[in-house]
């Protein structure tokens, strides 16, 4: 987290020299990111802790469906936000 924090203050003063104009873009960009790509993150996250609690209980058959359906959803999600 130090790095992705140190190199977006980097960017941002980049960004800044370009002017008022040019930085509100940037802001604006950057919030729109951060919306579409936090459901892909949320459901990486869900399917990650699911995994992990069947990993924990031993029932491994389990971890390949979560996996898939994981993986189907965010395609399904993103593809979305592409069309």
């Amino acid at each position: 987290m130090l790095v992705v924090s140190g190199s977006a203050v980097v960017m941002i003063g980049f960004v800044n020299g370009y002017g008022i104009n040019t930085a509100a873009a940037y802001g604006v960009t950057a919030q729109l990111w951060s919306y579409i790509q936090m459901p892909a993150m949320a459901l990486g996250a869900a399917a990650s802790a699911m995994a992990a609690q069947n990993i924990g209980a031993g029932k491994w058959d389990r971890v390949s469906a979560i996996t898939r359906s994981g993986i189907m959803a965010n395609i399904a999600l993103t593809g979305f936000w592409w069309w």
